[in-house]
């Protein structure tokens, strides 16, 4: 296969970008679109184009979403946010780092970031919707929370790291990732709730003025109580969490099965549920995933990865290793990634004979690949725009593929200069 196809699908990637921000045409139908057109041009047979298609990330998508819908609708999600607001006494301030460090501990305790984010989100968005917190600050700050803790010894993220190094011949030294990978998201987290409006609800707390002192007078004037329907809703949240990380089951057709029951138990809840579901975000969602997974099909990455040459210098050269695994990451499997370029950067410093920390550069790979995954290009980010309540879907979409893409500089150069220059 020549390289025209797959740089004609990392072309039609950005163009439908570049579109979708210039003249507001729907990004999703672009994806399947570009895809369908570059793929005949490619020979691609018409089995070959429906195997791509990205099934995991629709059932994810669509079975978290009509659960999460069902449970706003029946008054649960709103419930539960009110508990949360009113046991943070309206001081909306601290919520973010609730779901940012309750996400961590959740990751690091075994669910892993995906399982994390999937369940995460959908209850985070509800809460910044009903406080008025900006969704790009509480989206951000939760999914920096599941990346925190992904790099735990007993998750799926650690199991492939410690693989890769066994493969290598190299000691395992995963809490030496874990542990600055929970940092470096930390300190992330910090730098959005700087950013989107952080400080600025501290400073309404202080004064009880603004948008949270109306959040305290709501909150003292509206107590509802707890229904049969709400709290048969909260245990099937429970029992999603449980199924989903303790028994690996998949996410998407549990909440289904779940969805089902809560239909059964209030048949009202199905027209209005219908009509909330976010297709159009979907839509976007998938679009989007079924380009990348042309992109992987065609050899886009392999070509990018290949195209990588080797320098005078050492340091640059992993530099150049740890950019292009977050270029690469941001819109295809961050554990793929990482896996495949683990081998790269260790091979490099050994051809070399530099004086260069192998830990340090393996966890600025590791944690490269993952800062990125708040791209909506991402099963994260997807989440978060197919469940964003207080935000115009697209406008969202825009707001993530920026950070998330501003990740692959910023991550690279962070994690190069701490873990590879100064060996921290």
């Amino acid at each position: 296969m020549t390289t025209a196809l797959p740089i004609a699908c990392f072309v039609a990637l950005i163009l439908a970008f570049v579109i979708s921000c210039v003249w507001d045409v729907h990004m999703g139908i672009m994806g399947f679109a570009f895809a369908f057109i570059i793929g005949i041009m490619g020979g691609l047979s018409t089995s070959e184009m429906l195997g791509i298609f990205p099934t995991t990330l629709l059932v994810t998508l669509f079975g978290v979403n009509l659960f999460f819908t069902i449970c706003k609708v029946n008054g649960t999600i709103p419930y539960i946010c009110n508990v949360l607001l009113r046991t943070a006494r309206g001081n909306r301030a601290i919520l973010p780092w609730v779901f940012m460090i309750f996400g961590l501990i959740m990751s690091a305790t075994g669910a892993g970031p995906l399982a994390t984010s999937s369940l995460m989100i959908g209850p985070a968005l509800a809460v910044a919707a009903q406080a008025n917190i900006d969704p790009l600050l509480m989206g951000v700050m939760t999914v920096c929370g599941s990346h925190g803790g992904g790099f735990s010894p007993i998750t799926g993220f650690s199991a492939n790291v410690t693989s890769t190094l066994a493969n290598l011949g190299l000691p395992n030294f995963i809490m030496y990732v874990f542990a600055r990978s929970a940092v470096t998201n930390m300190l992330l987290g910090l730098c959005a709730y700087i950013l989107f409006g952080g400080l600025k609800m501290v400073r309404e707390t202080r004064t009880h003025s603004g948008a949270t002192d109306e959040l305290l007078k709501e909150l003292h004037s509206k107590k509802e109580e707890l229904t049969l329907e709400k709290g048969v809703s909260i245990i099937a949240i429970v029992i999603l969490f449980v199924g989903s990380i303790g028994f690996k089951l998949n996410v998407g057709f549990l909440a289904m099965i779940l969805a089902f029951v809560l239909c059964v138990l209030n048949r009202k809840v199905q027209a209005q549920t219908f009509k909330e579901m976010p297709y159009g975000s979907i839509l976007l969602v998938c679009g989007a995933g079924y380009l990348v997974n042309l992109m992987d099909k065609v050899g886009t990455t392999d070509l990018i990865s290949s195209s990588l040459s080797a320098l005078n210098s050492p340091l640059l050269t992993i530099f150049i290793i740890i950019f292009i695994t977050g270029l690469l990451s941001a819109y295809a499997s961050s554990d793929a990634v990482f896996i495949a370029m683990i081998p790269i950067a260790v091979g490099a410093i050994t051809a070399s004979g530099a004086n260069i920390s192998i830990e340090g550069t393996v966890s600025a790979v590791c944690i490269a690949s993952t800062v990125v995954d708040t791209s909506p290009l991402s099963t994260h980010g997807s989440l978060l725009v197919s469940q964003v309540k207080n935000r115009d879907p697209e406008k969202y979409f825009k707001q993530l593929m920026t950070w998330g893409f501003s990740m692959i500089p910023v991550g690279a150069i962070i994690t190069w200069l701490l873990f590879v220059v100064l060996g921290l």
